[in-house]
């Protein structure tokens, strides 16, 4: 069997629908996914930011630093870099 995927740089949403369909392809006929994916990359200044961004807002009491409101911040930033 030959699938030919058309991958469009100028078509974002066309991009995301066409590794979608690379990633359940790898799964279902290499039986393994592809390497890196649902990882998030940073580098440690972007790193920083990020916790000095979150910290900003417990100290402006706009976030509780306890553990379930960390993980909705980090859920937050999760879905804007990775998804």
């Amino acid at each position: 069997m030959k699938t030919v995927i058309c991958f469009d740089t100028e078509d974002q949403q066309g991009m995301n629908d066409a590794y979608e369909i690379m990633s359940y392809m790898c799964i279902t006929h290499l039986k393994r996914c592809m390497p890196g994916r649902g990882k998030l990359v940073v580098n440690k200044i972007e790193f920083i930011k990020l916790l000095r961004a979150y910290a900003k807002q417990v100290e402006e009491h706009k976030a509780d630093s306890g553990l379930k409101a960390c993980k909705r911040y980090a859920d937050h930033v999760w879905k804007d870099m990775v998804d």
